[in-house]
């Protein structure tokens, strides 16, 4: 990625801020930006194209939807007043939810059992129509110093088993997918690659007996990107 390459984010929480920072450290300079479902995106200039768009937001508390934040986005760009060349959102491996049983991995359909989970399904398919390349990462339930409810809830596993992703790998990936000059259509799982059950804690592969047998009773999620394990 060319140091003068525009990148904007949308998101300036537990993700977004410190992948600015990250960001900065390596010498672009990343803007921030707002994005509202009627009016698209606020608070940056539009007249100029934008390399790389992030959208790693949360919904939670907010009016809006998954189904409806990106629709005053896809108005300006059907508009032309803001060209975007790649955009990467993060969702989540909730779009997995009406899976039961076996390995899901980045080549698995997705498939939602849930209000949420179909509305993430809509914003993805949505970004598609809005950048020339669009990238998911899909990071399973988000654990660290700001994500600490979750992590209690993996040690806890019980009924089924649970997926982790510590949220400096996403933020780390995120960095990475920014920096890539030639990125590609895509979408990817995101976990610590570990399984974590009835007090276990297992290295999630393919050809782990233990695992393997869970996989044939139970959803597990592969993580694309073994190296990011933290």
């Amino acid at each position: 990625m060319n140091i003068n390459s525009r990148i904007v984010i949308c998101g300036k929480g537990r993700i977004g801020l410190p992948l600015v920072q990250e960001l900065f450290a390596k010498g672009l300079k990343p803007e921030f930006a707002r994005i509202d479902p009627d009016s698209g995106l606020i608070g940056i200039e539009l007249n100029k194209p934008i390399d790389k768009l992030v959208i790693c937001i949360s919904s939670a508390g907010k009016s809006w939807t998954w189904d409806s934040i990106f629709s005053g986005l896809k108005r300006q760009v059907e508009n032309r007043a803001v060209a975007i060349k790649a955009l990467i959102y993060v969702s989540s491996t909730r779009v997995y939810d009406g899976i039961e049983n076996g390995f899901v991995d980045k080549s698995t359909t997705p498939v939602a059992d849930s209000i949420r989970a179909q509305s993430l399904l809509n914003a993805e398919a949505t970004i598609k129509s809005i950048a020339a390349v669009s990238y998911v990462i899909r990071p399973s339930g988000l654990y660290g110093a700001d994500y600490q409810r979750y992590l209690s809830i993996l040690h806890a596993a019980e009924e089924k088993p649970r997926f982790g992703t510590h949220q400096q790998a996403v933020v780390d990936r995120l960095t990475e997918l920014v920096l890539l000059k030639n990125l590609s259509n895509g979408a990817e799982i995101l976990t610590d690659g570990m399984l974590y059950f009835k007090g276990a804690k297992l290295k999630c592969e393919k050809d782990t007996d233990d695992v393997f047998k869970l996989s044939q009773q139970f959803r597990v999620l592969l993580n694309s990107n073994f190296n990011h394990v933290k």
